[in-house]
């Protein structure tokens, strides 16, 4: 048996490694990739040892690749009993090559295992919620019973193991025949359920959906391809989990999530320890799946008022879920109307606004009653003047441009001013003088004048 080893595994020091041309005799039935593959647990590692016709996988723990080699054996040949491969092949196919013949073999040459084989790995380990409770012909048993794309079709090592046993010759099959195969010569472990895994997924998913359909109405659209079901599962459950809770939210502080932490005082932090007080924070609040944003830029003695003497105990519908973040923006607890103003001018003037396919996203940004030189105006009659200039050769872009004022009472913000200065590529300036009416959230454009 030849095993494919990557540089990444450990004790490897006192093993003869031979050149890989002088492999070329070896059947491929008989090689495996020895590859070393991080969990999810902290510091915890397996080694995956992959079989590159069938895609099957066997799993050891750890990374030392003299102790991992003798377990192999021992799960390749329990994986063979459980799916029901003869006495008689078992003893053919593990002593054909007693002891192991090991070749290097580098990160490169693994480009044909794809994303989403680590990818199943991991979604398979997330089931257990520790390293010593994997249960291993689970791993096992749904790698080769799940199907996979193959070239011009699907394949499963499943399928490919039994066309091998029965002397047929394994072809790519269709989704819908794969899905549905059963096989001839072996047989699916009694414990993995009379269903195939993507079955079984494949009736939860719809269940689910199912449900979502009744309580919130619509529909949801069903994947195809089994791969996918996964991710639509995850979905669907995290989904489902989101409604229940937020049905009946519960209440909570920043502060109590935390755990009533203690804090100094605003007055109690220097000056120069507040960068670090707020990122301490900062720190903490994402441990709790808590993210806080400002948007515009505040001394750090701000943030950390802020943060300190209101933030921690706002209250909020605290949503439970794994991955999950809440967030906050200071600007909702206190506007910022020139920052708002601001983003206003770069949305409209950092697009390319000769690219008329930005006329609908612009649009949002103007009042209905929007004027033009005085005028009552609309949209197209903005671009018709772009036009105009641009054919003058002056604006032929609208990048360079600066806020010379901005005029607006952030306590009476229902009408806002600001001029811009355009450069143009002639050494000269277009005034653009920019009126705005505050319509929560943000403001709009209600005037434009072009001198």
């Amino acid at each position: 048996m030849l095993i494919r080893v990557t540089g990444a595994l450990i004790n490897l020091k006192n093993i003869f490694f031979h050149p890989v041309g002088d492999m070329d005799w070896i059947n491929p039935l008989y090689e495996w990739y020895a590859i070393p593959y991080t969990t999810n647990f902290s510091r915890k590692q397996l080694q995956l040892y992959l079989h590159r016709p069938s895609l099957a996988v066997i799993a050891v723990p750890g990374r030392s690749l003299v102790k991992g080699y003798p377990i192999f054996r021992q799960r390749l040949k329990a994986l063979m009993e459980r799916f029901g491969f003869t006495a008689q092949f078992r003893g053919h196919y593990l002593d054909m090559y007693q002891d192991p013949m090991y070749a290097l073999t580098s990160e490169e040459d693994l480009l044909w295992v794809s994303d989403y084989d680590h990818w199943l790995i991991d979604q398979c380990l997330r089931t257990f919620d520790s390293f010593e409770r994997i249960d291993y012909n689970y791993l096992e048993n749904t790698i080769f019973t799940l199907c996979t794309k193959a070239q011009e079709g699907y394949m499963s090592p499943l399928y490919y193991w039994d066309c091998y046993v029965a002397g047929k010759k394994t072809m790519p099959m269709s989704i819908e025949g794969i899905e549905g195969y059963l096989p001839s010569k072996l047989r699916i472990p009694r414990e993995h359920q009379l269903l195939l895994p993507w079955e079984n997924l494949h009736m939860e998913n719809q269940l689910l959906r199912a449900n979502l359909e009744d309580n919130l109405g619509g529909i949801i659209q069903e994947v195809g391809a089994p791969s996918d079901m996964w991710i639509e599962n995850m979905f669907l459950k995290r989904v489902t989990e989101f409604v229940e809770q937020f049905k009946d939210p519960k209440m909570i502080t920043p502060r109590e999530l935390l755990g009533y932490p203690q804090y100094p005082s605003p007055d109690q932090v220097p000056a120069w320890g507040r960068k670090a007080a707020v990122s301490k924070i900062m720190k903490d609040l994402l441990k709790a799946n808590i993210r806080v944003d400002f948007l515009a830029k505040y001394p750090f003695s701000v943030r950390y008022a802020f943060l300190v003497g209101e933030f921690l105990d706002h209250e909020f519908e605290h949503i439970n879920l794994p991955d999950m973040f809440t967030n906050f923006i200071y600007e909702e607890f206190h506007p910022n109307h020139r920052y708002d103003i601001k983003q206003t001018i770069n949305n409209l003037l950092c697009q390319d606004l000769f690219q008329f396919e930005n006329k609908e996203y612009l649009a949002t940004l103007f009042d209905k009653e929007f004027a033009l030189n005085g005028k009552k105006a609309c949209i197209d009659d903005f671009f018709d003047v772009l036009v105009s200039l641009k054919r003058e050769g002056r604006f032929l872009t609208m990048y360079s441009y600066t806020i010379k004022t901005i005029e607006v009472e952030e306590k009476e913000p229902e009408k806002a001013r600001a001029v811009v200065w355009l450069h143009d590529n002639k050494d000269d300036k277009l005034v653009i003088d920019m009126h705005f009416r505050y319509l929560d959230p943000g403001f709009d454009i209600i005037g434009i004048h072009l001198t």
